[in-house]
């Protein structure tokens, strides 16, 4: 499926917006016969040296649970920026191939900016496991998620880090604040949620987190935009409450987090529409790549564990960023 969207003016010329969409659906048609990259042709590599910078990482998640502790936050949540420097410029279509073949149940996206100057255009893409918010025909569902643990090396082993996550009290509360978060924001439109009284397991390829699905219906007076402004940041992304976790990360946080963490997705002209989060995310430009993952922090949160949490959703990324084009190939 292919979306075209042109801004339209007073003095727009329809025949030059009829000769732009002609255009993009010729290049369209173009890409579509074209072969696809393989991925599994490149040669793997050993993965880029990913150094999180532990210290003050640890550093932060103590602040942050000092501002839960005498009350003035509930949950926050904590993102990392690690940058790497690659060998060669990654290959963005054979990258996403690799990404929507070892990560089949999460939204791959890519967005590009147009390069300026003698400057490499900038690529912000991922492979997302969580839905912001889906609309269609007024129908409304949400994905709450949050708490986390990693897969197992076998089918016991991954059994028990199951029922390990749904008995953890820390999780299970977690998890809780950003369900509470999308409630209230629910409520504040007048909209009436269905959620169900428990979460279950989402399993993804290296990690499995607590999921509710939440639905409702969406009133003829408000619209997709309307309740995406009352839902973002939730408290998977940003912390609870709203208002006091963002400005906590506004202080504490020490780098811009650009598209990290924000809503990507399409929108038609009825209304329907379907929004995912931008995280387990990089943003590329040439050789120059900075990974983004987050963990979400509540009372009883151990720091080291947290850290661990982030090293583990930094690896999507990092395995895909790991391959390198055959020399036969000359690319």
């Amino acid at each position: 499926m292919a979306r075209l969207n042109l801004e339209i003016g007073p003095e727009s010329d329809p025949a030059a917006l009829a000769g732009q969409i002609a255009a993009f659906f010729v290049r369209m048609q173009r890409l579509a016969e074209a072969p696809l990259p393989a991925w599994n042709a490149w040669k793997p590599q050993p993965p880029p040296q990913v150094a999180v910078a532990e210290e003050a990482l640890l550093a932060r998640i103590e602040k942050a649970l000092q501002a839960i502790q005498v009350g003035s936050l509930e949950k926050a949540v904590l993102a990392e920026a690690v940058d790497l420097v690659l060998p060669s410029p990654p290959a963005i279509p054979s990258l996403l191939a690799y990404l929507e073949a070892h990560h089949p149940d999460c939204s791959v996206f890519a967005f590009a900016s147009e390069s300026e100057g003698n400057f490499p255009p900038q690529v912000f893409l991922g492979a997302s496991p969580e839905r912001l918010l889906s609309v269609w025909q007024g129908r409304v569902q949400i994905d709450a998620l949050a708490g986390s643990v990693a897969r197992g090396a076998n089918g016991h082993q991954d059994r028990m880090l199951a029922e390990q996550l749904l008995r953890s009290a820390k999780d299970r509360r977690e998890h809780q604040w950003v369900v509470r978060s999308i409630q209230e924001a629910l409520g504040r439109l007048g909209m009436e949620p269905r959620i169900s009284p428990q979460p279950r397991l989402r399993r993804l390829a290296n990690i499995q987190h607590l999921q509710t699905v939440i639905e409702a219906e969406l009133p003829a007076d408000v619209h997709l935009f309307d309740l995406l402004a009352q839902l973002h940041p939730t408290a998977a992304v940003g912390g609870y409450p709203q208002q006091a976790a963002l400005q906590w990360l506004e202080q504490w946080e020490p780098f811009d987090r650009s598209s990290y963490a924000a809503p990507l997705g399409w929108v038609d002209l009825q209304g329907n529409g379907e929004l995912v989060v931008g995280i387990r995310s990089a943003l590329i430009e040439g050789k120059r790549v900075r990974l983004y993952a987050g963990a979400g922090i509540v009372a009883d949160s151990k720091p080291e564990q947290e850290v661990a949490e982030i090293r583990l959703k930094l690896q999507a990324l990092v395995q895909a960023l790991a391959l390198q084009p055959p020399d036969s190939l000359g690319w």
